[in-house]
């Protein structure tokens, strides 16, 4: 996994964009990864009570679908298994940006992620942009 990376550039449809994504694998294979989409005028409003919706089937299971409109935003999280391997994923929505936080992890090292997943969504801190 690359550790960070941004990709930036125009589209048609939804303007001038920037992605920024921060990630790393640890010692025991599990994948963390933090990206922010900055949401354009031109972008329709993801709609976040259906972020899990597009992860169900295709040989996915989806649980634990937690809805909060907390102080971050609007967030879902849940959890899926697929096969050899089981993910978390953490949607925040504010007004500006779409956060998307996912914990990916062999089926053998569960019980060792189970802890780190909690502290690393629990990371997110978002402080307003300087004006």
């Amino acid at each position: 996994m690359r550790p960070s990376f941004t990709q930036s550039g125009t589209d048609t449809k939804i303007g001038a964009f920037a992605v920024y994504t921060i990630g790393g694998t640890s010692s025991r294979g599990a994948k963390y990864s933090v990206t922010r989409m900055a949401i354009t005028e031109k972008m329709k409003r993801p709609d976040i009570k259906t972020m899990a919706d597009g992860f169900r089937g295709t040989g996915n299971t989806v649980s634990n679908v937690r809805l909060l409109n907390g102080p971050l935003g609007e967030e879902i999280s849940f959890d899926m298994a697929a096969g050899a391997a089981n993910a978390s994923v953490r949607y925040v929505l504010n007004s500006e940006s779409l956060f998307t936080m996912i914990v990916e992890w062999p089926n053998s090292e569960s019980q060792a992620v189970a802890g780190l997943r909690d502290r690393f969504f629990d990371s997110l801190k978002l402080t307003p942009a300087a004006k």
